[in-house]
């Protein structure tokens, strides 16, 4: 038991000091997000590809998580991973209970594209403006009001958004 934990504990050393010697990782938030809250990293694949994941913890009306596996590839001659505009293919999957006396369970998945730009400032911040075409799916459909009212509030067709952060 305790050689597993050393050999885990010396896989996840290499792979932290490996993205430490070269800009792989972005870590970011979300700002506008004033009913959740949302963070994100990013890494890199090769010069124009890369893949992430964005993490949602929801409160106030609803409480719960979101999930967003994605993969994006940076266009065009000038753009490299962090520096660009790209392409994005995204998914996700959320599970939230309201915040009223039904307490209903709502749970959702779906696909979204977007085209964005983010760029790099200086050696390590980081600024990414997004847009795109957003599908949800309810796993059972409701037509309750609190259903209704997460389908507005995190559900919507049309995807918008900003992040910022810091790559390492």
């Amino acid at each position: 038991m305790a050689m597993k934990k050393m050999l885990l504990i010396g896989i996840l050393g290499v792979l932290i000091l490996g993205t430490l010697q070269a800009q792989t990782t972005a870590v970011k938030i979300h700002p506008l997000h004033f009913f959740s809250c949302k963070f994100e990293v990013e890494h890199q694949i090769n010069s124009n590809i890369s893949v992430g994941v964005i993490g949602s913890g929801m409160f106030l009306a609803f409480e719960g998580y979101r999930i967003q596996p994605y993969a994006r590839l940076y266009l065009g001659a000038d753009s490299k991973v962090f520096d660009g505009f790209y392409a994005q293919g995204k998914f996700h999957y959320s599970r939230v209970v309201d915040n009223n006396a039904v307490r209903e369970l709502i749970k959702d998945y779906g696909f979204s594209t977007a085209f964005g730009y983010q760029h790099t400032f200086g050696k390590h911040f980081v600024i990414d403006l997004y847009s795109g075409y957003r599908f949800s799916k309810p796993f059972y459909y409701s037509t309750s009001e609190s259903s209704t009212m997460y389908r507005m509030m995190y559900s919507l067709p049309m995807e918008l958004g900003i992040s910022l952060g810091t790559t390492f």
